[in-house]
């Protein structure tokens, strides 16, 4: 049985927003992209997710749209016998909502993420970096790494060292790149997320 902070998979929890039952664990770890604490290093634990089905909120009120989310564990807790009373009042007063949840239960869902970081570009490398990302993306594979982006920038003598992104939006920068890319929870790759797309633009904030 997979458990994480007394949570099982497939049993009741109380999650951040209401009464749920969980269906999966995803364990994130540090990677470049972040902002990486102090003590910290790429490849130390970040935090674990946790995906989630949601049949009512803590007032007992069943969740009729959005009802697979998911949170950080930390916020969430096992079900009491408060909640847990809560719960089976909801279940008893809204009958056709709790078989609708049933079957909801059977839908295969996934949760999707994205990352956004900012390089800073000079002018007058303003085209040559445009130039550098299009054969960056064009040349991943269908799944990659952030390590294969940044390999990938080395391989092609990118105009700006990929390593170094900023984390937060740029809004002295009069240039600079913003790179997003996505990723589907659940793809790993070790450590790292596997990502399956990504968008960049080229700001210019003087135009």
């Amino acid at each position: 049985m997979d458990t994480k902070k007394n949570i099982v998979i497939g049993k009741w929890f109380c999650a951040d927003l209401g009464i749920a039952i969980a269906e999966r664990f995803h364990d994130f770890y540090y990677e470049e992209y972040n902002n990486i604490p102090e003590g910290k290093k790429v490849g130390d634990y970040k935090f674990t997710a946790v995906e989630y089905k949601q049949f009512c909120d803590y007032e007992g009120k069943p969740t009729r749209r959005n009802r697979f989310k998911e949170c950080n564990i930390e916020y969430c807790d096992t079900l009491d016998k408060e909640w847990e009373k809560v719960l089976n009042d909801s279940i008893k007063n809204h009958p056709k909502e709790y078989e609708s949840f049933k079957k909801f239960l059977k839908e295969v869902k996934h949760t999707y993420g994205d990352i956004i970081v900012y390089y800073e570009v000079p002018e007058d490398k303003k085209l040559q970096v445009a130039q550098d990302m299009e054969r960056i993306q064009k040349s991943l594979p269908e799944k990659f790494t952030y390590e294969d982006f940044i390999n990938k920038g080395e391989e092609y003598k990118c105009s700006i060292n990929l390593k170094k992104p900023h984390f937060d939006y740029l809004m002295d920068a009069p240039v600079y790149l913003r790179v997003m890319m996505g990723y589907t929870y659940g793809d790993f790759a070790g450590k790292r997320v596997l990502f399956d797309r990504l968008v960049y633009k080229i700001c210019d904030m003087q135009k």
